[in-house]
């Protein structure tokens, strides 16, 4: 019997150095899970829209973003009734407790600063990814 196929991460980041940064960090923290990257809010929604694509286990959102802000799709994203069950973590270097507030009153499920050290950053990829995609139980997707 084929083993399951792993869940999938949806990353969202305008940043191709943090992109590349995150996908380092990823295969650091030995995640098997794969991850697909949207530059933008905007290729976010047409990538969740696309039936050939499957949704994502866990989205990571960049919260500053040109044109549409991590805290404009985490609302388009929460106000879905398929995506709103999506678990949603801002991943920034934003430390203002405006955007932190922003955020959770926005639903977002959880709230994590990019460290500046990479080791860092590999430690936090290693216990979000394990917590949200290994310790938690989460909803099935398009269940109501």
């Amino acid at each position: 019997m084929p083993s399951p196929t792993p869940a999938h991460i949806l990353l969202i980041d305008d940043n191709q150095d943090d992109i590349d940064l995150a996908l380092l960090a990823f295969a650091g923290a030995k995640l098997k899970n794969p991850v697909s990257v949207c530059h933008c809010g905007d290729s976010a929604i047409k990538f969740l829209q696309d039936p050939k694509n499957t949704l994502p286990a866990l989205i990571l959102l960049d919260w500053k973003m040109p044109r549409m802000s991590g805290l404009e799709l985490l609302k388009i994203l929460k106000t879905d009734p398929t995506w709103r069950r999506i678990p949603v973590c801002i991943l920034t270097t934003s430390d203002s407790p405006l955007d932190i507030n922003s955020a959770y009153s926005g639903y977002a499920n959880a709230y994590l600063e990019k460290p500046v050290d990479f080791h860092q950053l590999v430690d936090l990829i290693t216990h979000s990814g394990r917590f949200w995609l290994q310790i938690v139980t989460l909803p099935l997707l398009g269940e109501s």
